[in-house]
């Protein structure tokens, strides 16, 4: 881990890629001209707001350093076991907390816009597999475990 980073006890938490994805999809709409539904969005590779333009979708990405690839934060937390992330900052405040807030609610702004519900279809899956590959194993990684603690 990098050395100027070592003093702060970082952590992260990462999703799962297919709900990174379905999130990252609906929160793109909001701003850009993204195709009607997912499946044009994952499938159709001629359209200028494909899913592979999104070269920084890849959780990996923001969590490796570039040059070394080495992970850049001590813990990793899966949000779907989200509780555990508010035991551990619990753990270094002082006081209690009952939940973290979210600065920005993008749940709350969706239900008025156009999001897109849809459940992955296998053929979604099996391509969110092909560009996220790394991204899923990493997950995988760490989904069974409380928290990872990064020994490097």
């Amino acid at each position: 881990m990098n050395e100027e980073f070592n003093e702060y006890d970082s952590f992260t938490v990462i999703r799962h890629p297919y709900s990174w994805v379905l999130s990252q999809y609906n929160y793109f709409k909001l701003y850009y001209p993204l195709p009607d539904t997912l499946d044009v969005f994952i499938h159709d590779e001629s359209h200028p707001y494909h899913l592979k333009k999104y070269q920084s979708l890849n959780q990996l990405d923001y969590l490796s350093d570039d040059d070394t690839g080495e992970l850049m934060v001590k813990r990793i937390f899966v949000f779907e076991k989200y509780s555990r992330v508010i035991k551990f900052v619990q753990s270094k405040l002082t006081r209690k907390i009952r939940s973290i807030p979210h600065i920005y609610k993008i749940d709350d702004i969706l239900k008025e816009k156009n999001r897109d519900r849809s459940t992955l279809t296998s053929e979604n899956k099996q391509a969110l597999e092909h560009y996220f590959k790394d991204d899923i194993s990493f997950y995988q990684r760490f989904s069974n475990s409380a928290e990872h603690e990064n020994t490097n």
